[in-house]
């Protein structure tokens, strides 16, 4: 893929799929180790981080967007495991405990409003109103020490 055809609007697109637990081409997430696979991985184990294929960003910006993309790799272990929780995928913790279904419950009503500001970031970059890298990292700072504490 040619990084530096797709432009800042196409790495923005990127960012708002990968902040919401779907990376991609300019955003990756190496394979898990094995040992990792079948469990959750800890917040420490983030590995999401922009494609060093993507020649043309400054390092300053790299370093911004990297942050950004670890919130996308804390809200997809935070959203699995109340995926898990509600018996949405099968395993151990399917059948579980009254405490752990509400625990699901309340981190479910705190993904959503995350969710939410991702899609007000997204409805300013259809409305053509790109907003620049700091005013992105503005709009999601609430979630920068949230998430990565609930993981």
């Amino acid at each position: 893929m040619d990084f530096e055809e797709l432009g800042l609007k196409g790495l923005l697109q990127e960012l708002l799929l990968a902040l919401v637990g779907f990376p991609g081409d300019i955003f990756e997430a190496p394979e898990l180790k094995e040992d990792v696979v079948d469990s959750f991985p800890s917040p420490e184990y983030c590995t999401w981080r922009v494609s060093r294929n993507v020649l043309w960003l400054e390092s300053s910006d790299r370093t911004l967007l990297d942050d950004l993309a670890r919130l996308g790799f804390h809200y997809a272990c935070v959203r699995e495991f109340v995926d898990t929780v509600r018996g949405n995928f099968p395993s151990r913790l399917s059948v579980s405990s009254v405490y752990r279904r509400a625990l699901a419950s309340g981190l479910s009503e705190l993904l959503d409003v995350y969710r939410a500001s991702v899609l007000q970031l997204e409805q300013r970059l259809r409305d053509g109103d790109a907003p620049v890298l700091t005013a992105l990292v503005h709009h999601l700072h609430p979630f920068r020490s949230l998430l990565p504490s609930l993981h």
